[in-house]
Parts: structure tokens; C-alpha cells; sequence
């Protein structure tokens, strides 16, 4: 499961027919290239504070898929993070994978450093799940196009439907000094 993916479900995207066709895009970049690198994806990354709204680490297994671990900003009050894992494939070059209420329900929430407290967590995870519900049980694919400076823009699709949001991105490793926050 991608940030970005996140990123959209926890904004309100709804599941919704495909935007018109935009401008012509730069050429898509695989991204298996990254993964077998061992690069992490740093999501609307601030490259002056080194600062991510999310980072996903990506580890592989036996079957040719990897298990993520992401950690996501999700407020500057605390801060609180979100912290989930998943299965994801990369298929056509795009990085895909389905999220589910389980995925939901095992992820971790933190106040600082701290674990949040489950009678607050599970206040914040159901309002995580009931914004991701049109797209749970979808698959959800992240494709890459070369950006500026180094960034890439991910694009999602949800059941194989274009959506029209982009975001920046950057492929990471932990020597790079990039953190999870604002």
C-alpha cells in the first residue's frame, strides 16, 4: 500500500470515475529499479528540513513481493504518526497492493514517541477506515515519472481507474537523513 494511496484515502477521495486525459507525461520510471536498491519512498518530501509526509520502507520476500512498513504524518499536535505494513507486488513497473480493515485495525498510532494510548487509538483508526472505505478491497497501483531535482510525481490507480491527483516523491536511503513529519 502506497503513501500516497494513504495520503488520498485519508483526504476524502472518493472512488470516482477517470479525470479527462491530462497533458502528455514524462516518461514512467520502474520502479523496481529503487526497490532492489533498498531506497525507501519519501512522500512530499522537504528536502531543505530533510522532512517526509511519509516514508515507506520496503522489504522483499521469497515470493517476489515486498512487505512495506510506512510511517505517515498525520498531525502536528502530538505529533501523531500512523504506522502500517502491507503486501505489495510491483506490477508493469507500479508498485500495487490492497488495503483491508485488517491493515487498518493492526496498525500503530503514536503520540511523540509514545504509543497512543487504545482508547484515543481507536477513535483515530476508525475515522482512518471509515475515509478509506470506497476503496478497500481495490487494488491500488503507484506508477513514477521522473519530476525535478531528483523527485519523482506518483500516480495512483484504483481498480485500473486513473485518478487525476499527482504527488512528489523521492526515493530514499537511511544515509540520505530524511525523518517522518511537517
Amino acid at each position: 500500500m502506497s503513501a500516497l494511496f494513504l495520503l488520498l484515502a485519508m483526504a476524502g477521495v472518493q472512488d470516482a470515475p477517470a479525470a479527462p486525459a491530462p497533458a502528455p507525461a514524462p516518461a514512467p520510471v520502474d520502479a523496481t529499479d529503487q526497490l532492489k536498491r533498498g531506497l525507501a519512498q519519501c512522500s512530499q518530501p522537504d528536502d531543505v528540513k530533510k522532512m517526509c509526509r511519509s516514508i515507506t520502507h520496503f522489504t522483499p520476500k521469497p515470493d517476489g513481493s515486498y512487505e512495506t512498513d510506512t510511517m505517515l504524518f498525520i498531525s502536528p499536535i502530538g505529533p501523531i504518526t500512523f504506522e502500517t505494513n502491507s503486501i505489495v507486488h510491483v506490477k508493469n513497473g507500479a508498485i500495487c497492493g490492497t488495503a483491508t480493515t485488517k491493515t487498518i485495525d493492526k496498525a500503530r498510532l503514536f503520540e511523540g514517541p509514545n504509543p497512543m494510548p487504545e482508547s484515543r487509538k481507536w477513535i483515530i483508526l476508525d475515522r482512518i477506515e471509515d475515509a478509506m472505505t470506497p476503496i478497500l478491497g481495490k487494488e491500488v497501483c503507484t506508477s513514477f515519472a521522473a519530476g525535478d531535482n531528483g523527485q519523482m510525481l506518483a500516480s495512483v490507480t484504483i481498480n485500473g481507474v486513473a485518478r487525476p491527483e499527482q504527488q512528489r516523491v523521492r526515493w530514499i536511503s537511511a544515509a540520505d537523513g530524511y525523518a517522518v513529519g511537517q
